[in-house]
């Protein structure tokens, strides 16, 4: 069975957790706002297919959402999300690679390599998350 010293611990670190995440606004209001903002952050950093067209985003609202997952001490979590995301994410540059080696073994012309070098740069940069 669990001490009243290890209970009061884990209602302690509880109640901090709690506290963090809410922001100390009454109720849930602080919980509903942190969930929109990991929303809204794990929607921005999401990699997506850069063969689709690109969707638009309000920056004030993901400097906000992100202002505030920094707050709540989240930023490691977005981190390990945003690393999984890009692990199930690869199958897309995986099958570009796949492509232009399948052109390059077909034609053995080295510009085709000189392209899939390009091809890998814009899913580099269409991946990296803003400097900001």
């Amino acid at each position: 069975m669990a001490t009243d010293a290890l209970r009061a611990q884990v209602a302690s670190k509880w109640q901090d957790a709690f506290t963090r995440l809410n922001h100390g606004d009454p109720g849930i209001a602080g919980l509903v706002s942190f969930s929109q903002a990991w929303k809204i952050s794990t929607e921005f950093l999401r990699p997506k297919d850069i063969t689709q067209q690109k969707k638009q985003y309000n920056m004030n609202s993901v400097r906000a959402a992100l202002t505030m997952i920094n707050n709540c001490r989240r930023l490691p979590a977005l981190l390990e999300n945003f690393l999984e995301d890009l692990r199930k994410s690869y199958h897309f540059v995986a099958a570009d690679v796949t492509l232009y080696m399948q052109e390059y073994e077909v034609d053995e012309d080295t510009s085709t390599i000189s392209r899939l070098v390009y091809r890998l740069l814009e899913w580099y940069t269409a991946w990296t998350p803003p400097p900001e």
